[in-house]
């Protein structure tokens, strides 16, 4: 299996351009695999939870689950979140679901802020 920051590379190329989300899809995808490999899933569904506009969570998955899985099964549902998935046994429909917590994510200003979509007059950085 390859790098998370390998990941983060090919999927930043397989979109088109590198954002943070894709940093964040990536690890969330990372998680997911490394719970349904704990359930011994061999054939995988995905649901994507984000919004029409967000490709990252979806060229993150398909970037990974494609070199694990192969062929899955992926579906997209505009339910106005971001950053959460179901992945799961196509037979049984049994699996996790991983997303990210505004509420946990307040610990970090800037990247609740981010996530949160919040207006800001700081001038971005590449840190």
């Amino acid at each position: 299996m390859k790098t998370i920051d390998e990941y983060i590379k090919e999927t930043a190329e397989f979109h088109g351009r590198y954002t943070p989300h894709i940093a964040l899809s990536v690890i969330m995808v990372d998680y997911a695999i490394e719970l349904i490999g704990k359930l011994n899933i061999k054939k995988v569904g995905v649901l994507v939870e984000s919004e029409k506009s967000c490709g990252c969570d979806q060229d993150a998955l398909y970037v990974m689950l494609k070199d694990i899985f192969g062929y899955c099964f992926l579906r997209r549902a505009d339910l106005g979140k971001s950053s959460a998935f179901y992945l799961y046994n196509v037979k049984t429909g049994f699996g996790v679901r991983v997303f990210v917590s505004p509420e946990k994510c307040k610990k970090y200003p800037k990247i609740y802020g981010w996530f949160m979509k919040e207006k800001t007059d700081e001038k971005p950085t590449k840190e």
